[in-house]
């Protein structure tokens, strides 16, 4: 089932990706082995070029922070509090 991030600010996926240096295909690896399904490095390239709502598994959006060491606020620009 994909998911559509509500971005609530900038999509901040390349920057973080780009700040760890993790490519599409390690971070394609990574969800794979923590999903047990992994993306195409297309797909990953696809989400971090989105400008608006990327459509994303719940299942890879969950691990989305474990792999990148960040959290979902990070990556949508939205502020914790």
């Amino acid at each position: 089932m994909a998911r559509r991030v509500l971005l609530l600010g900038k999509w901040n996926l390349a920057a973080i990706m780009a700040d760890r240096r993790i490519s599409d295909e390690e971070l394609a690896t990574k969800l794979g082995e923590l999903t047990g399904r992994a993306p195409h490095p297309k797909t990953v390239y696809k989400w971090k070029t989105a400008t608006e709502r990327p459509n994303i598994r719940l299942d890879h959006w969950d691990a989305l922070p474990l792999v990148l060491n960040c959290s979902h606020a990070d990556l949508i620009g939205k502020e914790e509090n």
